[in-house]
C-alpha cells in the first residue's frame, strides 16, 4: 500500500500519504 501510494502520489504528497497508511 505504501509503494502504490509514493508511485502514485509525487514526492511531496508521499510523505503525507504514509502518515495516513501508518495512522
Amino acid at each position: 500500500m505504501i509503494l502504490l501510494g509514493i508511485s502514485k502520489y509525487p514526492m511531496q504528497s508521499s510523505k503525507e500519504v504514509v502518515k495516513i497508511v501508518m495512522e
